[in-house]
């Protein structure tokens, strides 16, 4: 193994930092892990990802929110009005456990209520009710288990679905709240 020195140096008099790495091979002949991105470097003019200094995520946002996702954070809101209109005490609101997610989180007559809101266009063909599958059951069961050991509730537990639409002139309203939606097993 060679430790090339520091002889290019840029115009400041300082070392090329391309030029002060390892140059090995073993016995196959394949060049080092530093040798291939200071060849990476080279060949694009950036730096490589392991040597990225700030994540992708930290950038801004340049582009605005998909419609979707505006129209679904809506469908949220409008479940929330609904069920504190019925009585129901919001607990919590996009609660996460790892990748899953609980919309809402709610008590009512010393029941606790995870609740999934679905919200559609008018002119979807897929039922809100039926877009909550089996795999997405487990999901909530196990953010709502995961749940339940944090608070130390020892209420009763119940998988509400709240299905809201969206009408022709963009307004939000819940269709239908379906109470006991599914079951654990």
């Amino acid at each position: 193994m060679k430790l090339l020195s520091p002889t290019n140096e840029n115009a400041t008099g300082a070392a090329n930092p391309a030029a002060c790495i390892e140059i090995a091979a073993d016995e196959g002949g394949t060049a080092h892990p530093k040798r291939k991105i200071a060849r990476y470097r080279k060949r694009t003019g950036k730096p490589s990802a392991a040597r990225r200094l700030t994540p992708k995520s930290a950038k801004p946002r340049t582009q605005p929110l998909p419609e979707s996702y505006l129209t679904g954070k809506g469908g949220e809101e409008a479940a929330k009005a609904y069920l504190t209109a019925k009585g129901y005490t919001i607990l919590e609101t996009n609660y996460r456990v790892g990748h899953r997610e609980i919309d809402l989180i709610a008590q009512h007559e010393n029941r606790l209520v995870f609740v999934e809101v679905k919200t559609r266009a008018q002119n979807c063909l897929v039922l809100p009710q039926d877009a909550v599958h089996r795999l997405k059951q487990w999901h909530l069961l196990r953010a709502a288990h995961a749940y339940i050991l944090r608070s130390h509730s020892n209420l009763e537990a119940r998988f509400d679905i709240v299905c809201v639409k969206k009408t022709a002139d963009g307004r939000l309203e819940v269709t239908e709240h379906i109470e006991n939606a599914f079951r654990p097993v």
